[in-house]
């Protein structure tokens, strides 16, 4: 992830705090089914216990992805009113009786 951040709203903090909760509790599950290296048998096993490993790995990369985020974004604020740009909703009206191409 690059090193700035830019603003986020309060709807993309929540939905990332809530992806962050659901790593945090596949992170807890897989490791808790990691065993110790010295009880691991043959080698399915060992592939196995490889594979939950690479699996945490990348759980704990995507914490830290995440929490980043979380933490070095600023808050959004209100969207501006005087421009528009991404995310912006636009409403156009035309005066009764009037088409866009002026008829």
């Amino acid at each position: 992830m690059s090193g700035a951040h830019g603003p986020i709203g309060d709807t993309a903090r929540r939905a990332l705090e809530q992806e962050l909760a659901d790593l945090r509790a596949e992170r807890d599950t897989v490791a808790a089914t990691l065993k110790d290296p010295e009880e691991v048998g043959d080698h399915a096993d060992q592939a196995d216990e490889l594979q939950r490993a690479g699996q945490l790995q990348r759980l704990d990369d995507q914490i830290d992805e995440i929490s980043s985020r979380l933490r070095e974004a600023s808050d959004a604020g209100a969207p501006r009113t005087d421009q528009v740009g991404v995310g912006s909703t636009v409403t156009v009206r035309f005066s009764v009786g009037e088409l866009p191409d002026g008829r």
